[in-house]
């Protein structure tokens, strides 16, 4: 299994095992005749239902059937151990050898067997691919940024704005606070969400645990997704490097786009309200370079327009930093940064100014950091 802040495969469905008749034969058939007169059958691990049967192995399910006139088949292959715990993912060896061992169990435990199986003909038709990682803070202070993240993310895969924060319930086995960046219609979803409170949900972690685990995971509805140049999402041919570098394609992209939000806002504001330079600049006119009023009455309208646009307008005190620094007209410069952090201090609504740009870079490098 891969380690933390390792890209990795958490749930992966296979899809090729052809045959299905004979997968009836041995362990189910006795039952499918029963269905004719139940609408529902659950009997030893395995589950008849709407023209399909359903094995769960406990990693693994084997499900095969027929859907819209067209025969199925796959194994998919989970991540969590028999309590549940998925905080570490897969990388394609572990992947291989669980294959293996779902391939015997079926054989042990069902007599369904594959003596016609061609691993090089199998694909990837689902994933869930993920990273996790530690953060020095818990998941919801880091929500407002996580909010724009997901803004920027929609935007640039052209999906309609939506409440992105929800409370996310995964098959009933947990409650998740959760930031969708994207979801809908594309072959794609993507989302960061709280992985210490869905261990704690699952009773995998104690709820006096204080370790803080973000994770975030992208989950592929069509094989289209894990295709390159060179090799297609064809089992035998898929590589830990492929898994990351699809993943990484859509992150870096997001996090481009939020890099040059922020930009933007500091060099030309929004419709409605000036450039930071200039606004900061009528404030020091208004009140003087020495008097708390001006950074006041400054700071003051950055958290109104904050409130009107409902995303950050600055990443925190960084570029404020930076606004002084690279501002030609103001010599006391060291006056100005202090009397500014002295600013910020006096309310809480302000104070976050201080820590927020470092809970974006380090929201950065976790997601941008190599393999």
């Amino acid at each position: 299994m891969n380690h933390l802040n390792q890209v990795g495969i958490d749930i992966i469905r296979i899809s090729g095992f052809t045959n299905c008749k004979q997968f009836e034969e041995p362990v189910v058939h006795h039952l499918i005749k029963e269905q004719q007169y139940q609408k529902i059958i659950t009997q030893n691990g395995i589950t008849i239902k709407n023209n399909s049967v359903m094995i769960n192995g406990g990693f693994y399910v084997f499900k095969w059937g027929n859907h819209r006139g067209k025969a199925f088949s796959y194994i998919e292959l989970h991540a969590a151990d028999e309590n549940g715990n998925n905080l570490y993912n897969m990388g394609m060896a572990d992947v291989h050898e669980k294959l293996h061992l779902a391939i015997d169990d079926l054989h042990t435990r069902y007599n369904i067997t594959f003596p016609y199986l061609n691993l090089d003909k199998l694909r990837i038709t689902y994933a869930e691919i993920n990273r996790t990682f530690v953060t020095q803070h818990p998941f919801t202070d880091y929500s407002e940024l996580l909010m724009l993240i997901g803004y920027e993310a929609r935007k640039q895969y052209h999906q309609e704005s939506y409440a992105v924060y929800a409370s996310d319930t995964d098959n009933l086995r947990s409650r998740t606070e959760c930031i969708y960046l994207l979801r809908g219609k594309d072959n794609f979803d993507l989302k960061i969400y709280d992985k210490t409170l869905e261990l704690k949900a699952k009773k995998v972690l104690d709820p006096e645990h204080s370790t803080n685990y973000m994770r975030v995971e992208l989950t592929l509805k069509k094989e289209c997704e894990l295709k390159n140049k060179k090799n297609g999402a064809f089992f035998t041919q898929m590589t830990d490097q492929q898994i990351y570098n699809c993943f990484m394609l859509k992150i870096k992209k997001i996090i481009q786009a939020t890099d040059i939000y922020f930009k933007n806002i500091l060099l030309n504001g929004t419709k409605e309200y000036l450039p930071l330079d200039q606004l900061f600049m009528h404030y020091l006119l208004q009140y003087g370079i020495n008097n708390p009023l001006a950074y006041e009455s400054f700071l003051r309208d950055i958290v109104f327009n904050e409130g009107k646009i409902q995303k950050p307008y600055i990443r925190g005190i960084e570029d404020l930093i930076n606004l002084i620094n690279t501002n030609k007209y103001i010599q006391e410069k060291e006056t100005c940064i202090n009397l500014l952090v002295q600013a910020c201090n006096l309310r809480p609504e302000y104070r976050c100014f201080l820590i927020r740009g470092k809970k974006y870079e380090e929201l950065k490098y976790h997601l941008l950091a190599p393999q």
